[in-house]
């Protein structure tokens, strides 16, 4: 069991795991820290025997998970790059190495980062208002491994579509380019995740 973390959730229910982005306030944008404890929650859940699913979502009803905080990216630099590339290598990894379901309940923005977490979770549940999609070239921040997991999971042209244009998709236009598993009502989209789990 995990010790009471800062910037996200860690709540079970029954044998299912929910795991909740907590920076309402910046959209539960991805922080150092706000990584550190995805990661470790992430290996707790995987090594409890009592707990067969995780789910994942933001807190509010804004977004789901809008990236990196770019706060923290203005201070990346030549020297301290690739150790930020590295611990966001990790923080993907931890998903994607889960030898347990993973469903995400996508509660509002899904972008950059957060786009790229909700591609790795194996269920994708979610609304008609939600925004998905990758927006770095709008703020001029190169998307390394974003880009990576774009090709692998959507193919060549999906990914130089996405990663040129910038262009975010409405849940409705995600579900018909299979983006999201299933569109539902917004309060419903937790309790479809949970049945799914």
């Amino acid at each position: 069991r995990l010790d009471m973390p800062e910037y996200i959730t860690f709540k079970y229910q029954e044998a299912t795991t929910i795991l909740t982005y907590n920076r309402p306030a910046q959209r539960n944008a991805l922080s150092e820290a706000l990584r550190q404890e995805f990661i470790a929650a992430l290996t707790a859940f995987n090594n409890d025997k009592n707990q067969r699913a995780l789910v994942i979502t933001g807190s509010g009803d804004r977004a789901f998970c809008a990236g990196q905080d770019l706060k923290e990216t203005k201070t990346l630099n030549a020297e301290n790059a690739a150790e930020w590339q590295e611990q966001l290598r990790v923080y993907m990894a931890s998903i994607r190495e889960l030898d347990k379901p993973c469903i995400a309940a996508i509660n509002g923005a899904a972008t950059g980062a957060g786009f790229y977490t909700a591609l790795l979770c194996d269920i994708r549940i979610a609304h008609a208002d939600i925004k998905m999609g990758q927006p770095e070239i709008n703020v001029g921040f190169p998307s390394i491994i974003g880009t990576r997991l774009m090709y692998m999971t959507l193919g060549h042209s999906a990914t130089v579509e996405f990663s040129l244009s910038g262009r975010l998709l409405s849940g409705i236009k995600a579900l018909e380019r299979q983006l999201v598993t299933e569109l539902i009502s917004s309060d419903q989209v937790m309790p479809h995740a949970l049945e799914w789990a």
